[in-house]
């Protein structure tokens, strides 16, 4: 019995470890407030916008969420005969000198060949741009659906320890033109590192 009593014990101590072990192994988020809870008069906080108050908002904190209560918007509108396309950013964000990967979810409403542009960027202690990875959003989705972008500092290049986000809506590519009514909700996003850099097709 004495024995058996043992083995128990040491199992249990055995999962224990492995669940503190598999909790310590997920990855940290760089981002501050990438599910949008936190909100500063309608505008997310710690993300800079486009925004020119109290005459155009472009980027809005929305109910309609993949998870939690709030999802951010961006969108297009004319602004005395100018379209005008939201934009958010976070910088100075602290990273390790390692891969990156940021990732999240987007629901569009994209209007005339208008995209959505998810960008991030290295930057050196100084702030000089050292990398830069982006990807286009097109069409329109009824539900939240992925994106990806994977960056790794370059080979044998200077350190490595700030980056910056950008969420934006650009005009089509072919006509540089935005269309009114276009809108992107942005939602649980996260910026970790990553073991591997797998090349992207």
């Amino acid at each position: 019995m004495r024995g058996r009593s043992i083995k128990l014990i040491i199992t249990a101590f055995s999962c224990v470890l492995l669940f503190a072990f598999l909790s310590g192994g997920q990855s940290q988020n760089f981002l501050k407030n990438p599910n949008f809870e936190v909100v500063v008069k309608n505008e997310p906080a710690s993300w800079e916008t486009n925004n020119i108050p109290p005459i155009l908002t472009v980027v809005s904190i929305s109910p309609k969420a993949k998870s939690g209560k709030n999802s951010l918007k961006l969108e297009v509108r004319d602004f005395h005969g100018t379209k005008i396309g939201g934009a958010a950013i976070q910088g100075d964000i602290s990273i390790p000198n390692a891969p990156l990967q940021l990732r999240g979810y987007a629901l569009l409403n994209l209007k005339g060949g208008d995209q959505g542009m998810v960008a991030l960027c290295l930057e050196t202690p100084s702030g000089s741009t050292v990398g830069l990875k982006d990807t286009s959003l097109t069409g329109s989705s009824a539900v939240f659906k992925p994106f990806s972008l994977k960056l790794a500092p370059p080979p044998a290049g200077p350190e490595i320890t700030k980056a910056r986000v950008r969420l934006a809506i650009l005009g089509n590519p072919e006509t540089d033109e935005l269309h009114e009514g276009s809108s992107i909700l942005f939602d649980d996003l996260a910026l970790e590192t990553v073991t591997t850099q797998t090349p992207e097709k």
